[in-house]
């Protein structure tokens, strides 16, 4: 049995002032292994953001299931955390606080905390930044500090939105080869959404292409690369530059059927 099973799952939202509902997923199917990092793209509004949040128990499905080991999820639990895109963080706290906030709803872990947090810190690079409020970081520290609060917990999962969009070019980069160096050390399972084909296919074992709204699986294609992929020379691997005109050839013809949608929808 997969460690993550997605069965037949349909998310539709209620519209204000309207009977209808906006269907943002229709009928996702995925399994996702234990210890698996899966990478998620797709035209913008496809429901990737959904995705992830019903995997969270933050939305709950309309129609089919989502398991973790072997267990249905009906809300959030201490085995999955979510890595936000604009950080998050608690701007009158220092970081080792805003860490601290990830073992806060769990008691049973007060005892190990202060252990936690340090190992946390370490893993994630933060040495000497632990009493620094986040308007004295930058946007990659930032991110990093989300990153440990997520990870103080040890969590099976990580649920990670677009994490380093709000971060410059470069140390969107430094941030990408951190992110598989700390997934490999904590042997973490994780669900990755992004709107980067190169970012989805350095960091992804797998890729899922998603369809334009109503989401659905399109095709789920294989990183084959070896790891790590932190070497500048990675982008001109041969099986980099075919994968990544597939699945580009795949979220074109999305974007056309989008394009398409529109146009009929103002004519």
């Amino acid at each position: 049995m997969s460690f993550i099973e997605i069965r037949d799952l349909t998310v539709a939202y209620p519209q204000a002032r309207s009977s209808n509902r906006l269907v943002a997923l229709w009928e996702v199917n995925l399994s996702v292994g234990d210890g698996e990092f899966i990478t998620v793209v797709g035209p913008s509004g496809c429901g990737k953001t959904t995705l992830l949040n019903a995997v969270a128990g933050l939305v709950p499905a309309t129609a089919g299931e989502v398991l973790v080991d072997g267990k249905r999820v009906s809300g959030p639990g201490p085995e999955r955390a979510v890595v936000f895109q604009e950080y998050a963080l608690l701007p009158w706290r220092t970081a080792w606080d805003n860490i601290r906030f990830g073992l806060e709803m769990q008691p049973k872990l007060r005892d190990s905390a202060n252990r936690r947090i340090r190992e946390a810190i370490e893993l994630v690079g933060l040495n000497g930044f632990e009493r620094a409020y986040p308007r004295e970081l930058s946007g990659g520290m930032r991110q990093r500090v989300g990153l440990a609060r997520a990870l103080v917990a040890e969590p099976k999962i990580l649920l990670m939105d677009e994490p380093f969009a709000a971060v410059d070019a470069m140390t969107r980069e430094v941030m990408q080869g951190e992110l598989e160096r700390i997934v490999a050390a904590a042997g973490r399972t994780v669900i990755f959404i992004t709107h980067s084909i190169d970012e989805a296919i350095l960091l992804g074992d797998r890729v899922v292409v998603a369809t334009t709204r109503p989401g659905r699986v399109k095709e789920i294609v294989r990183v084959d690369l070896p790891r790590p992929r932190g070497d500048a020379d990675v982008k001109g691997n041969p099986t980099f530059i075919r994968t990544r005109e597939h699945v580009w050839e795949l979220l074109r013809d999305e974007a056309l059927i989008h394009a398409r949608g529109e146009e009929a929808a103002a004519g």
